[in-house]
């Protein structure tokens, strides 16, 4: 397999070199990109991952294409929330180069199609089927596009089988990054994300929703189906 292409945009100089450096290191192809335009048209050929600085561009890469893997270099917090509400998966501080290699590796990692030796086992809640080996997700038939971290927060809680979990527990799941990890408004917003693609209306969830004081919970109690072995409860 080909090693993977990761592109950097809008990065200081020194934050560009240390990840090119490291990422190299890894064996793994870095390269600059000038521009927004530049970027998407270089990751969509590429199927690359991205590492940005500007929300504003991760805005414009996660509208054209969802499939990206979309990681934010951010100086504050309300830098790094305003780059998850348009779209990125992780975001790490500018000096944080050795987690931002972690976190590529796991986001990489996550999206790798896995080969399994027995079949698929689908985890069902209502209309909606959550597929983990193949890292896919349908509601009501349709295919739905979510990030790495999306997808873990949304299988966090179906693990849960229909209990509350903590803020503090899906950051503990995510792996958050060092830096902003303690601020549970993370969580609120990939909860956010997630509700605007698997919810009929996001506004008025009826699959993901909120425990006042607590967290979050998944409706319903799950079942595992998979090819040849019927269907029952989720452990």
């Amino acid at each position: 397999m080909a090693p993977a292409v990761i592109l950097l945009t809008g990065l200081d100089s020194r934050a560009e070199r240390d990840l090119q450096f490291r990422l190299a290191a890894r064996g793994y192809r870095p390269r600059a990109t000038a521009n927004g335009r530049a970027t998407l048209h270089e990751a969509t050929a590429a199927r690359a991952a991205v590492v940005s600085g500007p929300p504003g561009m991760i805005l414009s890469l996660h509208a054209a294409a969802p499939c990206l893997i979309l990681l934010a270099l951010c100086a504050s917090p309300e830098a790094a929330l305003a780059a998850l509400a348009a779209g990125a998966e992780q975001t790490f501080p500018p000096t944080a180069i050795a987690q931002v290699v972690a976190g590529l590796e796991l986001s990489l990692e996550r999206q790798r199609p896995r080969l399994l030796s027995r079949p698929a086992k689908s985890h069902c809640c209502g209309d909606l089927v959550i597929d983990r080996g193949r890292h896919q997700v349908t509601r009501g038939g349709r295919p739905l596009h979510l990030t790495s971290a999306e997808f873990e927060l949304l299988f966090c809680l179906l693990a849960a089988a229909g209990r509350p979990v903590s803020r503090e527990r899906i950051l503990e799941h995510l792996g958050a990054a060092a830096g902003f990890d303690s601020d549970s408004r993370l969580v609120d917003v990939h909860v956010r994300n997630l509700r605007k693609k698997i919810e009929v209306v996001p506004g008025l969830p009826d699959l993901v929703l909120s425990v006042p004081g607590i967290g979050y919970r998944l409706r319903g109690e799950p079942v595992v189906s998979g090819a040849g072995d019927g269907s029952g409860s989720a452990a």
